[in-house]
């Protein structure tokens, strides 16, 4: 579970402009795990150069 909520947030630093917000939810048998950005998401071409921007 740590690795899949440290993912999230790097992928969050990494692909936004500004700051992010992170909400665990503790339910009956799961975790809730939510990394939101307050700016909508925007298109952006991917790169080629194996850098990221395809997934």
């Amino acid at each position: 579970m740590l690795l899949v909520v440290a993912e999230l947030v790097a992928n969050a630093i990494r692909h936004t402009a500004g700051p992010c917000a992170l909400h665990l939810e503790l339910l009956d048998h799961s975790i809730d795990v939510c990394v939101a950005d307050p700016q909508p998401p925007q298109p952006r071409t991917p790169r080629t150069d194996g850098t990221g921007g395809l997934g």
